[in-house]
């Protein structure tokens, strides 16, 4: 895409000389492709980008494209934010955040529906974490009886064992006498 870019300000720079004016369309035509084959790069990229970052994108691309200043932070990986194409006084110029181009009336709404919904995740998030406690209040309490159960289990196993071996003893006894 900056090479198309840069072929078409080289082609630019040759207008009025013969066959400049095909040549021109040509540039503009590979440069047009080459942003269209990025784009639908960005756009297969992973988690899906929404239709307003591949316009800035494109936007970039587009800056990266006729600024050599940006083309180089874009080759070098430097490029730190969003551009856009070169304006009527030269260069490229940082994009504007779209929610500071709003009319106030509509950030004001904007405003009300995050604060709305914020304020439902806060009360949801208070409910997830009281029925967290409860939960790990009746693990600790089952655990709790698991080990007295175990206890008890223990218990019983040896006063089984004691108790059969009193019974072997006095079998052991009834035989003697009888025998």
């Amino acid at each position: 895409m900056l090479d198309a870019a840069e072929r078409l300000r080289d082609v630019h720079s040759e207008l009025g000389t013969a066959g400049s004016g095909e040549r021109l369309r040509e540039a503009a035509r590979e440069e047009r492709q080459a942003l269209e084959r990025l784009i639908e790069m960005a756009r297969q990229m992973g988690p899906r980008p929404s239709a307003a970052t591949l316009d800035r994108v494109g936007e970039t691309l587009q800056a990266a494209g006729s600024d050599e200043d940006v083309a180089r932070l874009v080759r070098t990986g430097r490029l730190d934010r969003e551009r856009r194409a070169a304006s009527l006084t030269g260069g490229a110029t940082p994009a504007r955040s779209r929610a500071a181009t709003k009319p106030a009336k509509d950030r004001s709404r904007e405003l009300k529906e995050v604060r709305a919904a914020l304020e439902k995740l806060r009360r949801r998030e208070k409910r997830t974490r009281t029925a967290q406690e409860k939960a790990l209040q009746r693990r600790a309490d089952a655990e709790s009886e698991l080990e007295d159960a175990r206890a008890a289990a223990t218990q019983s196993e040896e006063e089984l064992t004691s108790i059969e071996g009193e019974i072997a003893d006095r079998e052991r006894e009834l035989r003697g006498l009888d025998g």
